[in-house]
């Protein structure tokens, strides 16, 4: 039997396995991944490359685990094979007899709850009448050692031989294939991207709900090698370190991403166009578009998100990675921030609607760079981001106090907001999003006019500086207040936390 009728059959079996019909695009086998290259990569390839001497010696670099990646990408039938190479330390105080990673994909399982979008979107979600789309492990092992697994919803078991002690240091390795229908949704595409939001397997476990983003509370290094037809380019986080053209129709594009919360990529049909711009914090944005009404918008999209990013460079801090991607999709949401990459709706984008845009890219610096838990906290990520770029649009912060006191009073005349509220005690999306952007830039404001400007300022920016790379909780932020303001917030937390 030859080595691609045996891709054949196991791919097939795959499907059956998953409860995949008949008639599911399985035409195309995967392809046997590329050489991985196995050398670690430096941290100062990929981060701080353009800060000064004094500004690394603020910033701790945290312990982290590695990733290396190689996929092979079919986008004519939307099938993924993947092998991810994981160095994985045990950094708890107790020995560990199971690894637990999020697997994304798997909670558009129809039998999967909760869903990862809102009920009430689920016809917008899915866009055809093709399979909901599946991540099947098919190998796993630990130093070389063969492991028995387990996937149950969105999580991968692995259930190892021997404990884990603290602090020891083992190689995990993971063979997959996915099928990725074009869902509407941070995962998915349509007939000219592939977009790819928490898709591969990461260290968790990880938790997803209706509303607001996949959480990884570690960031990590990623090199990652992806091939696809010469036809199609790749996007995605980090540097672009490596093209190349193989057999003369196939393109290996390989990233290096160091410190990042995710690694996310999109593959992209030769319609779509590239438009860049260096900002004037020294970040390269581009914009990768399709449609006529973005296209004439291009320009524009550019120079506001220069705005943007060059204004939370000033309020927060210094941004440690050379590059910010927007793409326009068709995703669920106005706008989805992962690590260095931007989903962008395209009505949005089109019609000229850029706050959410605003907000994603705030975000690189509030939920990428600093690890705000957005299961628990989304307010600390989403809806600090919001306060701080609703500067840009108002001359004075009396004006904007009451922008957002005018604003917010209006959503609590049909609302019901509070920030203790989770993600995953929120199912509405509506409700999502003026609670947890709308409602805690007001907490934010009354927090500025109790501190005063000065020392709030002062707060973002240390605040900035303490939890780069590392995950920050509710407490964690109002013990840098309390500390800046020499005053007990005691009272301030009971009044917007009840």
């Amino acid at each position: 039997m030859t080595k691609k009728l045996c891709w054949v059959l196991v791919f097939l079996f795959v499907l059956a396995a998953c409860g995949t019909s008949s008639n599911a695009p399985i035409d195309t086998p995967p392809i046997q991944p590329a050489d991985v290259i196995e050398e670690p990569i430096p941290i100062a390839a990929t981060i701080l490359e353009d800060i000064t001497e004094e500004e690394i010696d603020l910033i701790e670099i945290p312990p982290h685990d590695d990733y290396i990646v190689s996929l092979d990408i079919d986008p004519l039938n939307r099938t993924v094979y993947g092998i991810s190479r994981i160095t994985y330390t045990n950094r708890s105080s107790k020995p560990r007899d199971t690894i637990v990673l999020g697997v994304y994909l798997n909670t558009f399982a129809p039998s999967h709850t909760p869903r990862p979008y809102p009920e009430e979107f689920a016809g917008r979600v899915y866009r055809s009448d093709l399979p909901p789309g599946f991540f099947n492990v098919e190998y796993a092992s630990i130093n070389n050692e063969t492991l028995e697994f387990d996937i149950t919803g969105s999580n991968l078991t692995l259930f190892l031989p021997e404990p884990i002690e603290p602090n020891v240091t083992v190689q995990l390795l993971l063979q997959y294939s996915a099928y990725v229908p074009p869902l509407a949704h941070l995962l998915g595409g349509n007939d000219y991207a592939m977009w790819f939001g928490s898709f591969l397997p990461i260290l968790g476990p990880v938790d997803y709900f209706p509303v607001g983003l996949p959480f990884s509370p570690q960031a990590a290094n990623y090199d990652v090698s992806i091939t696809t037809p010469i036809t199609h380019s790749v996007i995605g986080t980090g540097h672009r370190t490596e093209e190349i053209i193989e057999d003369a129709n196939m393109r290996i594009t390989r990233f290096t991403a160091n410190m990042v919360r995710d690694f996310t990529f999109a593959v992209l049909s030769p319609e779509f166009e590239r438009a860049n711009i260096t900002a004037d914090s020294g970040i390269e944005i581009s914009l990768y578009y399709l449609s006529e009404n973005i296209a004439n918008r291009a320009d524009e999209i550019l120079d506001f998100s220069n705005q943007v990013a060059t204004h939370f460079g000033n309020a927060v801090g210094r941004y440690p990675f050379g590059q910010i991607t927007i793409l326009e999709s068709e995703i669920l949401t106005r706008a989805a921030p992962f690590s260095g990459i931007i989903f962008a709706n395209s009505s949005f984008l089109g019609r000229g609607d850029f706050t959410p845009l605003a907000n994603s890219i705030g975000s690189q610096w509030t939920g990428n760079v600093i690890g705000a838990n957005r299961a628990a906290y989304p307010w600390l990520d989403i809806g600090l981001a919001h306060f701080i770029q609703t500067e840009l649009f108002f001359e004075t912060a009396e004006m904007r106090a009451e922008h957002i006191f005018n604003e917010v009073a209006f959503l609590q005349t049909r609302l019901d907001l509070s920030l203790s509220h989770s993600a995953a005690e929120i199912v509405n999306l509506e409700l999502f999003i003026a609670t947890h952007t709308r409602f805690a830039a007001a907490m934010f404001n009354a927090l500025q006019e109790r501190l005063g400007i000065e020392i709030f300022e002062e707060l973002l920016h240390l605040y900035f500086q303490e939890f780069s790379f590392r995950t920050a909780t509710k407490d964690d932020f109002f013990a840098l207040a309390e500390e800046l303001h020499g005053r007990n917030l005691a009272d301030f937390i009971l009044e917007w936390f009840d």
